[in-house]
């Protein structure tokens, strides 16, 4: 059922989907006219470690006419092509995504409210953001967004939604933003590999009183394959001690860049510190020992 909530969503969607064909930043919001006082997004480009956080990122409307409203910004998540779609093939133009930035593709979204006291008129949006974007992409801080604001009074919008039997709830944007996380950034080489193995200690709050349990620990794998050749195929445990994960590969051509992922804790416990690599092996495409990136080449930050 196309409801209210499912409309609204869905213009939220397609202009970041389709900037993501692109690989580009916004140039313009969506919709590119409003009132003062609505709710409106843009994308931003794909954009790694940027967060609502106004130590992380913040959002300026200066109009044409002169003066500046800064802007309460929502939320801003991430967010993915279908897999099935043209863009995971190896000739989309997701691959540049990927190659400049060494991580998946997706297309960041931040959603705003404007200012009820706004003039009518012309104007851009100005983003300032800790965040890297991939090197084929222009820097939103340096990007303008152009917005036109017109007559009328708006309101933020709730994204209300049915969730059953004609009752309707207040969306949450907040549920499409990350949870804290442990992000493990492997180096780039040129070397191919059959597989990736990887044993990874988790310090957790867990382990005060407990040992941590594998339904847990979710690893999130960032998606390279539309710029590889791999077939890659992930299988992982948690066994209460260490996180074992293997990246396998079976016509040899892994990359290292396609062991970049994601460890996610559930809510009710917490990181106590960055995990630490412990074992690290790199297999050719028979199984043997080869030489590979060494541990201190991996970087795991807490996000």
């Amino acid at each position: 059922m196309i409801n209210n909530f499912n409309i609204k969503i869905l213009n939220v969607l397609l202009l970041p989907i389709l900037f993501s064909l692109q690989a580009c930043t916004s140039l313009q919001a969506f919709p590119g006219a409003a009132r003062a006082g609505d709710t409106i997004s843009f994308a931003v480009g794909s954009a790694e470690g940027m967060t609502k956080d106004p130590t992380n990122t913040t959002a300026v409307y200066v109009p044409d006419a002169g003066g500046s409203y800064p802007l309460t910004i929502r939320s801003v998540f991430n967010l993915y092509p279908d897999k099935k779609s043209s863009l995971y093939q190896s000739d989309s133009a997701t691959t540049f995504v990927i190659d400049t930035s060494n991580h998946e593709a997706w297309q960041t979204v931040m959603v705003v409210d404007l200012p009820v006291d706004v003039p009518v008129g012309t104007g851009n949006l100005h983003i300032t953001s800790t965040a890297t974007l991939p090197t084929i992409s222009s820097q939103i801080n340096n990007v303008p967004i152009a917005m036109e604001i017109i007559a009328g009074v708006g309101e933020p919008n709730d994204f209300t939604y049915e969730f059953g039997f004609g009752a309707s709830r207040q969306g949450n944007l907040s549920l499409l933003e990350p949870l804290p996380h442990a992000l493990v950034i492997p180096p780039t080489d040129n070397e191919t590999y059959g597989a990736i193995e990887m044993k990874i200690i988790l310090p957790n709050s867990a382990a005060v009183n407990r040992p941590l349990t594998e339904a847990e620990v979710k690893v999130v794998v960032d998606d390279m394959t539309p710029s590889t050749l791999s077939n890659r195929n992930v299988v992982w445990r948690y066994d209460g001690d260490e996180l074992l994960i293997m990246l396998m590969s079976p016509s040899g051509s892994l990359l290292a860049m396609e062991s970049r992922f994601s460890i996610v804790l559930a809510p009710r416990v917490s990181f106590t510190g960055a995990p630490v690599i412990s074992e690290l092996n790199f297999y050719d495409w028979n199984g043997v020992s080869v030489p590979g990136p060494l541990i201190a080449d991996y970087t795991i930050t807490l996000n």
